[in-house]
């Protein structure tokens, strides 16, 4: 075997683990995120986004960003509520 043939055979077997390594990282948890705006397109920065499980009750609370965006990560597979607070607005509710 020449070195050249060598180098492959590490490359592939390398190539292999690192395939296999990858399908046992896979996530089975989701997220919602998005944007909260006010009626005019402009963002709504610190608004209160909770998102709660509706079958288990289990919430998720996060904060808008200056541009309105926000993100609630690790969430279990399920249906969610999400709700919106934020000052001089009034209460949101999406099921």
């Amino acid at each position: 075997m020449t070195l050249i043939t060598k180098a492959m055979a590490g490359a592939a077997a390398c190539l292999v683990l690192l395939i296999g390594a990858t399908a046992f990282g896979q996530e089975f948890r989701g997220s919602i995120s998005g944007k909260i705006t006010e009626a005019s397109g402009s963002a709504i920065p610190n608004a209160t986004v909770v998102v709660t499980n509706i079958s288990t009750n289990v919430a998720t609370t996060v904060t808008t960003s200056n541009a309105g965006d926000f993100s609630a990560l690790y969430l279990t597979p399920g249906s969610y509520r999400v709700t919106v607070e934020a000052k001089g607005f009034k209460k949101s509710l999406r099921e």
